[in-house]
């Protein structure tokens, strides 16, 4: 064997690079036979994602089980003891990132009497010590488990929200077990959180200053002013965003001494008024967007112009590149619509615009004369997509601009 094999970082490119294989698992323990050279390498890369706690319950002694052990078939047929957790412990070292399984009907995945059996050996000490990367179940009898997988160097985390004082009083430990979080996801299907449930949220979001990216559907309105001042945010996703009426929107004002979003770069908003968007984006100066994504659903109308003047006037006009507007959804908006020109120059400014799609409910009027004009403005556009009352206008810098047909 040519001994360049064994050089760590030509080692690890071979292994991750048939980690992307089907047939993965047996090609990697195929090469940790090959020598003890190629074991702990070959080995870490085939542990270091998992999903489920399955693929480490092989590793237990087989007559924990009743019957024999397969994913349909995860019986405890005794307690599990120490000296049973040899192997188990073993492998979960190498572990970085865990899946849990989110459908709470898979039958795939493993009962509550293992979370629980398991919980008695790893109750001090995460399961998986090197853990950097989780993403939690739905099964909410599940969720109390959790604390078993929260480890101090996660730095990106998904989870549900299941909007009950149980769950809720679990919250907390998040942050005090998690201190290195910068990637956050929190999942709900709840359309508007109680007011325990906000306070939880927000007390969470507030210890993690450092949050890099957040995603979280339905965001809870006192949560907004916690994110809105975070230092280091650079991706926000805010899905789902609503409330009873739009007195929030219309009155937000960031707490005193507030630099609103001073490092963020994409900020991508699902929610059913436009109203909410612009006072939120009026709150800030400066903000240096890369990228705008909107998506517009329900019945509220919006309001283009006020929408296109505060984009323009909160956002570093020579850092943003990607405005993606989608009111296909928006009802009551149907039909012909002002002169394009009247809106779209608003957005003029923005001459490092490279991609661009604005597609509504109403369609807007274009004259040929115009697309010309918006191929001057943004001489560097690779596409740009728009509902005109003819059908779609679509046109990049690198072809002649075509008329709407």
């Amino acid at each position: 064997m040519h001994r360049c094999l064994l050089i760590p970082v030509v080692l690890q490119t071979i292994c991750i690079y048939i980690d992307n294989y089907p047939k993965r698992g047996r090609d990697l323990l195929a090469m940790a036979l090959v020598c003890r050279g190629f074991s702990k390498t070959s080995l870490d890369q085939l542990w270091r994602e998992i999903d489920g706690l399955y693929p480490l319950l092989t590793k237990m002694p087989p007559d924990m089980w009743s019957g024999p052990l397969a994913r349909h078939n995860v019986v405890l047929a005794r307690a599990i003891t120490p000296s049973d957790l040899g192997c188990f412990k073993a492998h979960a070292h190498r572990v970085r990132i865990y899946h849990g399984l989110k459908d709470a009907d898979d039958d795939t995945d493993v009962p509550i009497t293992v979370y629980k059996a398991l919980s008695f050996h790893f109750h001090d000490q995460p399961i998986f010590p090197n853990l950097v990367g989780m993403s939690w179940t739905n099964e909410e009898e599940i969720f109390p488990y959790i604390t078993m997988f929260l480890g101090s160097r996660i730095r990106r985390m998904e989870l549900p929200i299941f909007d009950d004082p149980v769950h809720n009083s679990m919250l907390p430990t998040l942050g005090k077990r998690c201190p290195l979080l910068i990637n956050f996801n929190l999942r709900s299907d709840v359309f508007q959180y109680s007011l325990d449930t906000g306070r939880q949220v927000k007390s969470l979001l507030s210890q993690w200053s450092q949050l890099e990216t957040l995603s979280i559907h339905h965001l809870p309105e006192d949560s907004l002013r916690i994110v809105v001042g975070l230092p280091h945010l650079r991706n926000l996703r805010l899905k789902g965003w609503s409330y009873a009426g739009d007195n929030y929107g219309n009155t937000f004002t960031p707490a005193p001494g507030t630099k609103v979003f001073p490092a963020l770069q994409n900020l991508s908003i699902t929610t059913t008024s436009s109203i909410l968007c612009i006072n939120l984006l009026k709150a800030a100066t400066s903000c240096p967007l890369v990228t705008f994504y909107l998506s517009l659903i329900g019945s509220s109308l919006p309001n283009w112009r006020d929408l296109f003047t505060t984009l323009a006037k909160s956002c570093d006009k020579g850092t943003l590149t990607t405005i993606l507007i989608d009111g296909t959804d928006v009802q009551g908006e149907h039909g012909h619509g002002p002169n394009a020109a009247y809106e779209l120059r608003l957005l003029f400014p923005f001459t490092n615009l490279t991609d661009a799609a604005i597609h509504t409910s109403r369609k807007f009027d274009v004259e040929e004369a115009f697309v010309f004009e918006m191929a001057a403005a943004w001489p560097h556009l690779h596409s740009f997509s728009m509902t005109t009352v003819k059908g779609t206008l679509s046109f990049s810098s690198t072809t002649q601009p075509d008329s709407p047909s």
